[in-house]
């Protein structure tokens, strides 16, 4: 119909994604190229391979030597 305005179609809104706060002394694991790198979570950090990270995306770029998500990286 001419003249008659109708109002803008509303987009779906997704609720924010929580984020999973990792305890202390949790362990985690990833496979990559035939190696499994082990993560251990400390209080304000991650240790792996005896050096503490501040960051899984730290992490992460370490791993694979590119720049990844480190939560989406170890499938968080």
């Amino acid at each position: 119909m001419a003249g008659v305005s109708r109002p803008p179609p509303t987009a779906a809104v997704r609720p924010p994604r929580q984020r999973r706060k990792l305890q202390p002394g949790a362990r985690l694991l990833r496979d990559w190229n035939g190696k499994t790198h082990v993560v251990d979570v400390i209080e304000g950090g991650y240790v792996f391979e005896a050096k503490v990270y501040p960051s899984l995306t730290a992490i992460a770029g370490k791993i694979t030597g590119v720049h990844w998500s480190g939560p989406r990286f170890f499938g968080l």
